[in-house]
């Protein structure tokens, strides 16, 4: 879907999803025929403005999450590499 309503190129999805590009059509083929690809891209239903609002509010959250989760994960891979260090000098002495 992310491929069929792109405002970016293809390339762009692509890399945002950790495939190649070759791979998102070959997905994008898969799941849709041509007509929905096309009604997708035509489609102009524009949503109202405070609709448009909550939703730019909700992404500007999750993007902070996913900044908060990845800080997160990066600490937590750290203390397990501290962790394994010290358990394999534990363990040798």
């Amino acid at each position: 879907m992310a491929l069929c309503v792109r405002q970016g190129s293809a390339q762009s999805v692509a890399k945002d999803f950790g495939v190649s590009r070759p791979s998102l059509y070959v997905w994008k083929n898969q799941l849709l025929n041509n007509k929905a690809s096309e009604s997708m891209k035509t489609q102009q239903n524009p949503l109202p403005h405070d609709q448009v609002d909550e939703l730019l509010s909700e992404l500007e959250r999750l993007q902070r999450d996913v900044k908060r989760l990845k800080r997160e994960q990066d600490i937590l891979k750290k203390a397990n590499e501290l962790l394994k260090k010290n358990w394999a000098s534990i363990s040798s002495s």
